[in-house]
């Protein structure tokens, strides 16, 4: 008699939650999904998407397809897609995506380049 039915879920999201009361002083790496909440002391890439939460701080460059900052963000930014900039968001670095959206209130202290996304 078994325990346990023989059934395999298979998760087609990754997705990597940083809380709050995390540090991380390095470069973080992530094929799919990031959302921090806490401080990064490096850089973040290959990222399919990162949300800077409204009390983060990353002092480091991203490198993703989108990202949306609501927090504080130190460093450079390039995404394939978009970059979304909130009205609490504060960004200090250069920037480079194919879409940006920043709204009103917004903090944009930096280079931005739009290009088309190359595939």
């Amino acid at each position: 008699m078994a325990l346990f039915k023989d059934k395999i879920v298979e998760l087609n999201v990754s997705e990597t939650y940083l809380s709050a009361d995390v540090i991380v002083k390095g470069d973080i790496a992530v094929k799919g999904q990031i959302r921090v909440d806490g401080c990064v002391n490096g850089n973040i890439s290959e990222a399919k998407f990162v949300l800077v939460g409204k009390n983060a701080k990353i002092s480091g460059n991203i490198s993703c397809e989108k990202c949306r900052i609501e927090g504080e963000v130190h460093g450079n930014i390039y995404a394939l897609e978009s970059v979304q900039i909130s009205e609490s968001g504060s960004l200090n670095g250069d920037l480079k995506s194919s879409s940006v959206n920043m709204e009103q209130g917004a903090r944009f202290n930096g280079k931005c380049i739009m290009e088309p996304a190359v595939k």
